[in-house]
């Protein structure tokens, strides 16, 4: 019994992620990307001219345009290794880092974010809390809702365009954020 059991739960999870649909900032469908495919490999799609791979602790994001917004984390097709993804690397050409794309990175300690991103998605870097330090160019135009919200570690964040749209309150960019308080120390 337990292992129909097991196969049931199995089959549904699996039917979940096949269904699961990629949004962006706004709500609307953002790619028509299936986000289950290559959820244990090493590399794979994250948009439509985006790529993906993981090597080393190390995630790379290649290519260029927009990546996939996701509506959560657990939505990135490397959510399964996100517990070992040490370092980020968005290559120049990417415009935007994705909705949720890093989001729940425990583990992520750098990130590189090259001068084309011109957006930083909602809920990007959300609840990484080992970054310590964020450099975001004079290219971004817009940092979205939660972006770098209880990023715990984080203690500089510099923002090169003195323009930049910030989204939201003080959660968009926090170390900390309890019972709807949010606060930087950095």
């Amino acid at each position: 019994m337990k292992k129909v059991v097991s196969a049931v739960i199995s089959a549904a999870m699996r039917f979940a992620s096949l269904t699961a649909v990629p949004v962006n900032a706004v709500g609307a469908p953002a790619a028509d990307i299936l986000v289950s495919e290559n959820m244990a490999g090493e590399s794979g799609v994250c948009g439509d001219n985006a790529q993906w791979t993981f090597e080393n602790g190390k995630l790379t994001i290649t290519g260029t345009g927009d990546m996939v917004n996701w509506r959560m984390s657990t939505n990135t097709p490397w959510n399964l290794i996100r517990s070992r993804i040490a370092s980020g690397d968005i290559a120049e050409g990417i415009t935007s880092s994705g909705a949720a794309g890093f989001a729940d990175c425990k583990n992520l300690r750098t990130v590189v974010i090259p001068s084309t991103i011109k957006l930083i998605a909602r809920g990007a870097f959300d609840s990484c809390t080992r970054l310590a330090s964020v450099d975001i160019p004079e290219a971004t135009e817009t940092i979205g809702a939660d972006a770098f919200k209880n990023c715990s570690a984080l203690r500089t964040v510099y923002i090169r365009n003195p323009d930049c749209h910030i989204v939201g309150a003080k959660e968009t960019i926090c170390n900390r954020y309890s019972n709807g308080t949010a606060v930087f120390g950095g």
